[in-house]
Parts: structure tokens; sequence; C-alpha cells
């Protein structure tokens, strides 16, 4: 009987072994997958009865409610109806009516006066809920404060139709209290609707005061608290307030590679309210932010958006938009905001453009100051332009996160931004860098820690290709006197112990005849004063001390870095190309320039906006010469990018953040070139090389011949795993994989991607080769092919 019983709880320990197992082995995505897309969203029939119909065309109609500056935008191709804001009346204005009903008045009469109205949202919240613009101002105190153009008080706008043109009209808005004066200029177009304000329409004795403006910061919000009459109270029911039901949708973010912000409740606590996400589009401008000292500590820091651009989709397949900035990019951020702790209890997100900012002024050596404004505001044009997408994509483009890729897409080609390339290989490319030298404190000065020379370079790179490696090209980082932290930006320094000119010459001669392209990989804008004088070489803070960063870093024997000035930076790029012209090199690898925007207040100020104008004449340049190889570059440079290298695959995973997407993949996609980030840093596991499969970039490493821990004492001590023999057969095992499946698409748009189960992903391109990739360790059955674990298939290969 004992034994029975021994049996019996064996038997049961098992099961529940097999049971846990089952659980454990089913695939639950985090937000560094894409997850399945969201339910679909109910189309509720827009009622036009309080709007006035401004005008129509083929795609949409467009109405206004003068009242609450409210546009109602309906897609004419599914009727679905888009507001710029959450068109609700005032609370106040609502009790006073209700108060004003008769004793005698029906139910009927009290629920049609009665009206539900926000929960907790005071007037300024309400206003800026339903504006068309919003503003942040400093006051007396240089506190931030709000307003918006449908306020209650102190406010006046005007909708008023140009020149009797029924496409464009303007709203003129007038801060009375603060004295600002705001033109918005409304464009109403095919694609959906554009918005512009003129930088000399921005007027007013108040305008030095305006910190940003907020254009219709609720179009798409999902969400919301409100208050129902209840009849058997005869009053509202403050006691129980009624969540609204949350629209199934996404805000899409240009962070990283690409994220979506779904609309869903995070139960949180209101107490402990989840942080926005806060996008700097190309970056922060250190020269306008609090004190000319910056500091960097060895985290990994928040990705900044390099597109000016953010999305919202309803639905699944439904209703979707991509809002880009074309003008005043330079100064726009890109907001999210969830609804937990906050007296908004809406999800929503909008594009805010900064005019001024606070900043700590010095005025002695002992570093005492005062908080002041930039004397001058910041100057620029907006023109923002809103696209809709309807349906899933059989006409048009389809409403959800690949719709916007391809839609932006389609505008930087039409602008001639992009261009499609027709590659001449059959098999894909390959990074592979490799790190020369840097330096470490000697007892007097600094000593050259060599790690790799040309020739071990030339003979990797030769064994390499002889294992089926096809298609490299390399960047030489350090290859000067001085390494990688010392090496100077305004000409070449050869160091003998790693090259002589001749012996990098007869190198670039010999790979190049292998099909193997090399460059010389610099920095343009990140100098120390080991390297250079700072004066007159480095941008000034708006304190007009030099713009300083510090590294957190006891080994690193280089910690503070300045900025260069962008006409510095040019020039020594182009005395750069003088020195590189007699070696023959088909390429350039180019760091810091096409990803640093920033304002120099050196003497006449040199605004970001014409930064951006001295980078794009610098790099058309170079790039009638030579290929351009650029880490992680801005927007404004694609035109002139050959490579584009270590291109973010992750976001910054943010807590609300829920998905990550190839979304700049599927926007560059066919026109350059794109890399993954270096493999042997955590990049390399096989969901690692699903991801390049699924994201379409290529493999790249970064190499040493000699064992990193020499790095240990100097600035490249991040650089914590490089050396050649350990990573020779993982270059080759991960080059095959990829290549066996991205080889197909070469030359091939990239069409669609969908989730078929969480963890599984089809991934199509106009040459009816599908992709599938399997994150999960089960296998996926789809039509009759199963795709192992941990694998994908190609369907439709010949």
């Amino acid at each position: 009987m004992l034994r029975n019983k021994k049996f019996l709880i064996v038997s049961i320990l098992l099961l529940l072994v097999s049971i846990s197992v089952t659980v454990v082995a089913k695939y639950i995505p985090s937000n560094k997958d894409t997850k399945l897309p969201p339910d679909e969203v109910t189309n509720v029939i827009f009622d036009p009865t309080e709007f006035q119909k401004l005008y129509e065309n083929d795609n949409f109609i467009f109405y206004y409610r003068d009242s609450r500056d409210v546009f109602a935008i309906t897609d004419r191709r599914t009727g679905y109806t888009w507001k710029t804001g959450i068109d609700r009346a005032f609370s106040t204005d609502t009790l006073d009516a209700c108060d004003e009903l008769s004793r005698k008045a029906t139910d009927a009469e009290k629920l049609a006066t009665c009206i539900p109205i926000e929960h907790e949202m005071v007037h300024e919240y309400l206003a800026i809920a339903n504006s068309l613009i919003s503003i942040e101002y400093y006051d007396a105190t240089r506190a931030i404060k709000n307003s918006s153009s449908a306020a209650l008080k102190d406010v006046t706008s005007t909708l008023v139709k140009v020149n009797n043109d029924e496409t464009h009209y303007r709203l003129d808005v007038n801060f009375e209290k603060i004295k600002i004066g705001i033109k918005v200029h409304i464009y109403l177009n095919e694609k959906g609707i554009s918005y512009e304000i003129r930088d000399e329409e921005v007027i007013g004795e108040g305008s030095n005061n305006l910190h940003a403006i907020l254009i219709t910061p609720f179009l798409g919000a999902s969400g919301g608290v409100e208050l129902i009459y209840n009849l058997e109270i005869d009053d509202y029911d403050y006691d129980n307030p009624v969540y609204k039901d949350l629209i199934p949708g996404y805000v899409l973010v240009p962070d990283g590679s690409g994220a979506l912000i779904r609309f869903e409740d995070y139960n949180t606590s209101d107490s402990k309210p989840l942080s926005n996400y806060q996008g700097s589009v190309y970056g922060t401008d250190y020269s306008q932010v609090d004190k000319n000292i910056n500091y960097q500590f060895r985290y990994v820091e928040f990705k900044e958006p390099t597109m000016p651009l953010f999305g919202i989709a309803h639905g699944n397949n439904q209703a979707a938009f991509i809002a880009y900035a074309t003008s005043g990019a330079e100064h726009m951020n890109i907001i999210s905001t969830p609804d937990e702790g906050r007296f908004m209890k809406y999800n929503f997100a909008y594009p805010k453009f900064k005019y001024n900012v606070e900043y700590y002024q010095i005025y002695n050596r002992a570093g005492s100051g005062y908080n002041t404004l930039l004397e001058e505001r910041n100057h620029f044009d907006i023109d923002l332009s809103y696209e809709f997408l309807a349906g899933d994509g059989s006409t048009g483009l389809p409403a959800n996160y690949v719709g916007m890729a391809k839609a932006y897409r389609n505008y930087l080609i039409e602008q001639e931004l992009l261009k499609v390339v027709n590659y001449a290989y059959s098999n894909v490319p390959t990074r592979l860098d490799f790190l020369m030298s840097d330096v470490k404190k000697n007892l007097v000065g600094f000593e050259n820690v060599i790690m790799t020379t040309i020739d071990d370079v030339e003979n990797n790179l030769r064994e390499l290709q002889s294992l089926g490696v096809k298609n490299i090209n390399s960047g030489l980082y350090g290859y000067q006197k001085g390494g990688i932290t010392l090496g100077k930006p305004n000409n070449i320094s050869y160091s003998g112990e790693i090259a002589t000119k001749s012996e990098m010459k007869e190198a670039i001669k010999n790979l190049s005849a292998l099909g193997i392209d090399i460059s010389l990989s610099q920095d343009f804008v990140k100098i120390n004063e080991e390297q250079m004088k700072v004066t007159g070489n480095s941008i000034r803070h708006a304190s007009s001390k030099y713009a300083q960063l510090n590294m957190f870093d006891a080994e690193a024997p280089v910690t503070s870095f300045y900025y260069a000035r962008v006409e510095k930076s040019i020039d020594w790029l182009n005395d750069h190309l003088r020195d590189l012209k007699s070696l023959n090199a088909n390429s350039v690898t180019i760091e810091g320039l096409t990803n640093t925007l920033l304002t120099d207040y050196t003497g006449k100020i040199t605004s970001r906006a014409e930064s951006i104008e001295l980078i794009k004449d610098g790099l058309s340049d170079v790039s009638e010469k030579y290929a351009i190889n650029a880490s992680n570059p801005n927007m404004y440079t694609w035109e002139y990018v050959d490579r584009y290298l270590n291109a973010p695959v992750f976001n910054s995973q943010y807590i609300i953040q829920t998905d990550t997407v190839p979304f700049l993949q599927l926007v560059l996609n066919g026109t350059m070139e794109l890399y993954a980030p270096y493999s042997n840093f955590s990049f390399y596991t096989q969901s690692d090389v699903l991801r390049m499969i699924d994201y379409n970039v290529y493999p790249s490493f970064v190499l040493t011949q000699q064992p990193s821990y020499l790095m240990m004492s100097t600035n490249s001590n991040h650089f914590y795993s490089t050396e050649y023999s350990q990573y020779k057969d993982l270059i080759i095992d991960i080059y095959t994989e990829v290549d066996h499946a991205l080889k197909n698409v070469i030359n091939h748009e990239w069409t669609n991607r969908e989730v078929l189960a969480n963890g599984v992903i089809l991934n199509t391109y106009d040459n009816d080769i599908k992709i599938i990739i399997n994150y999960t360790n089960d296998p996926y059955s789809y039509n009759g092919i199963q795709v192992e674990p941990l694998d994908f298939e190609i369907i439709g290969k010949e």
C-alpha cells in the first residue's frame, strides 16, 4: 500500500513538472518583440451637426467646429473620422446648462442637456485637449505655464480662408494676456492635412518668452474618464467615474529601430505615474541645455530620433496617420504620454517645437551665476504634414506601422532625399571593422597600445574571404599616432608600428583587387585638449562657455571632451580627404559629423538649421568621390550615405514601449546598406541572427589581433571582446546563415511584415519571396510548411 502511495505521489509530481514545462515553453513576447496586431476598432458614426464643412476631395471631407477649435477629418475610403481634439464642452458650461433645467424637465431632457463631462480635467487641460495648437511659455518667475487656442479666456482664435482658396485656411491665435500672436496655416489635401507656422508670424512683446508650440496634441488620443448624470440621484455621479473604453491601437515613435506604445492600462498607482516618452529629434543640443558641462556615465544611453516623425494607428489595419516635419525638425521633440497618474486620463502623442530654453549663465571664475532665457529665441519655420492611411493595403498603404514607414519612404524618395540603389552583388555584404590602437597614460604623457597592424588586417580578411565570407568592407579605427582618442582629425599622422603610408596604400590596393573595401575612420566632432587647442575649435554654449562632456571612467586616460565647430569639422574632413586621396581608397568612414547637431554661440550664432546646411554641403562634396560609411546618421544626411553602420535593432526600452519594430529598416530598405550592431557585443545568439534576417540588416564585427584586455587602461576599454581568433568561426557561421536568407531579396522591395503568432514573423518582398522567422522554442506550421524552433524558412525560392 505504501508503495502504491509512493507511485501515486511520483506520478503527480511528474504530471506537475510536465504541466510546468508546457507553460514555460509557451512564447511570451516582451517589448523587444512585435506582438499581434490590435483588435478592431468600432467605427463611430460622425455627426457633423455642430461643424462647418470646409472642403472635400476624393479621399476626405474636412469640417471645423469654431467653438472648440476642432477639425474633423472623415476618411471617405473607410468612413472613419479623426478629430484634432477630444471635442468636449467645458464642464462648467455643461453644469450651468444642467442647473438651468426646470424641475419639471423630463428624464430625456435631462440626459440631453446633462451630457457626460470630463472627470478631474480642469479648464486649462480641457482646452489643451480640444486645441489645434497649445503653447508653453515662461512667466515672470521663469516657471513654464500652458495656454491653448481653445482656452476659455484671455485667448482669441479666428479661422479665415486665405486668398479665397478652399484648401488653404489660417487660424489666427492671439494670446492676449501674455502678448503672443501666432498664425497657423492649414492646408487640406489628398493625403490629409498640413500645418505651417512661419517664423515671422510668431509675434508680440511676449514672443521671446515662448518655450514651445504643440500641434494638435490630442489627435488620435485614447482613453479618458467621464462623469455620467444619474437620474436616480438627479445629479452627476461623482463617486463612480466611468473609464472610457481604450481604443485598440498604438503610437509609433522613431526610437531606435522603432517602438510601439500601445493604448493599454499599465495598472500602475496614480501616485507613481509612468514616465512619458520624450525624444529630441537629431539628438540633444548641448549648447542649449541647462549647463555647459554635461556628464556621460557608463550605462546604455537613451536613443534619440534620427527622423522627425511619429504616428498613431487605430484598430487592426483600419485607420492610421503618419506625421512628419519638413521644416523645423531640428527643434522638434516627440512626446507620448500614458494616462496613469496624470490629470489628463488619456494616452496621447504630439510634436513639440522649442523656441526658447532656460540655462545657467556663469559670470565669474568661481562658477557663480544665475538662470536666464536665451537672449534671442530660436528662429525657424514649422511645416508638419499628416498623412492618413486606411485599410489593409489592398488599395493604398496599410493603416499600420508598415504603411507609415512606406509613406515616409515615398516622401523621401519623391524629395530626392533617398534613392533606390540597384546592387551588382548577389551575396550580402558584411562589415568587419578593426581597432588598430588607442592610448594609455604613461609616466610621461601617453603610450600607444597597438592592437592590430595593417598586415593583420590584410591576412585576416584574406582568410575570411577564402572561407566564404563575401563582399567585405572594413573600417580602420585608431590607425594614427595617438590612436582613437588622440589621432588628429585635420591631418593623417601614420604610426609606423601599425602601417606606414606606403604600407597602408599597398594593403588597400591588394584588398581592393579582391573586392574588399577598406576605409579609414575618424571622428570629426568630439575633440579633447590633449589632441588640440580647444580655443577657436570648440563650440560655445549659450552661456559663452565651451560645451563640455565629462566621462565617469576611472580607467580612461582622457575624460573631458568638447564638440568641434561645424565649420572646423568640415575643414578637417576636407584636409583628411586630401591626405586620403593618394591612398586610392574608395570609401571613408565618418564619425560624429553625421549624427551630432549643435548650435554654436561662437561670435555670430550658427543655428542648428545652418549647421545642417553646412554638413550637407560638406557631405555632398565627399559623396562625389567616395562612398560614405556613417554610424546611426540623422535623416538630413541620408541622401549622401552609402552604408548605415550600427543600425539599431532595439528601442530604449521605456516601460510604456510595448513593441519593437523595424520601422527605420522599412524606411531605408533598398536605399543603402544597413549593418547590425557589432555581433561580438552580446548580439550573436540564434535569436539575434534571426533578428538580422527579420530586420534585413547585415552582420558586423569589430576586431583586434591582440586580446582586448590590453585596452583596459584606454578610452577604448568598452570594446571588451574583440580578438579575431575567438570570433573567426562565429563570423563565418553568422554570415553564412544571414546570407542564405537575405541574398534572395537583394534589390527587392520589402512590401509587408506580419505577426502570424507571438514570436513568428512573416516578411514579404516584391519578388514573391516570403521569409518566416520563428523566434519561439516550438515548431510553427504555415500553409503546410513547418518552421523549426529558432529558425527560418524561405518560401517562393526557386
